[in-house]
C-alpha cells in the first residue's frame, strides 16, 4: 500500500474506500476532483457483496446454505448437521491457527434444586453428551 498524493486525483476515472467498516463505497469528490462510480467501483460493490457478511456466524451459515452468498466462515457444528445432503465443499480450519474458544457449563446456585439443570449438566458430563458434542465438531476436556 502506498499513500496517494493529491495531484494524483486528476488521472483518476474512479475513487472509492474499503474496509470492514465501509465495504466499497464510492467517493464522489475530493477537494476540486469529481467521480463518477463506474464498472470497477460497481463490480468490486456487488463482489464483496457476494462474499461478505453475517451479522453473526449463523446468519453466514443461512447465507451459504441457501445459496444466497457463495462461501462463509460458519461453525463446524453446523456443516456437519447437514454433511449427508448439501452440496459444495468445505476447508476445516487446523487449529494451530486459532486459540481454541472454552466453553463451559455452570449451575448456577439458585438453579441447584432445579432436576431439569441438574439432569442436563449430568448429561453434558456423560459418555453420550460427550459423544453428541464431539459428533458436531466440539472437544471436551
Amino acid at each position: 500500500m502506498r499513500e496517494i498524493l493529491p495531484e494524483e486525483l486528476s488521472d483518476f476515472s474512479e475513487c472509492f474506500l474499503t474496509g470492514t467498516a465501509v465495504e466499497v463505497t464510492p467517493v464522489a469528490e475530493v477537494g476540486d476532483y469529481r467521480f463518477t462510480p463506474g464498472a470497477l467501483s460497481l463490480d468490486m460493490m456487488e463482489t464483496y457483496g457476494k462474499l461478505v457478511r453475517g451479522q453473526t456466524v449463523g446468519q453466514a451459515f443461512a447465507m451459504v446454505s441457501s445459496g444466497n452468498a457463495e462461501l462463509g466462515l460458519v461453525a463446524l457444528s453446523q456443516t456437519v448437521q447437514l454433511a449427508d445432503n448439501a452440496g459444495g465443499s468445505s476447508w476445516q480450519v487446523p487449529s494451530d491457527l486459532y486459540s481454541p474458544i472454552r466453553q463451559d457449563a455452570v449451575l448456577l446456585e439458585r438453579a441447584s434444586s432445579n432436576e431439569a439443570a441438574r439432569a442436563f449438566l449430568a448429561y453434558l458430563r456423560s459418555e453420550k453428551g460427550r459423544a453428541t458434542i464431539a459428533q458436531f465438531g466440539y472437544e471436551t476436556d
